[in-house]
């Protein structure tokens, strides 16, 4: 039985990991999209 634990904690650490570096780029990419319109969107009323 504590196999089966050491299974499913070596299995959950990697799989959280992934996750978290998976959601960096995401969010990263997200505030540039978001500060690109803010910018462009300040340009066209500059006009």
């Amino acid at each position: 039985m504590l196999n089966l634990s050491t299974e499913r904690e070596a299995m959950i650490e990697p799989l959280l990991c992934g996750i978290v570096l998976g959601l960096i780029p995401v969010t990263l990419l997200g505030l540039f999209v978001a500060a690109w319109n803010q910018y462009r969107r300040d340009s066209v009323l500059e006009g």
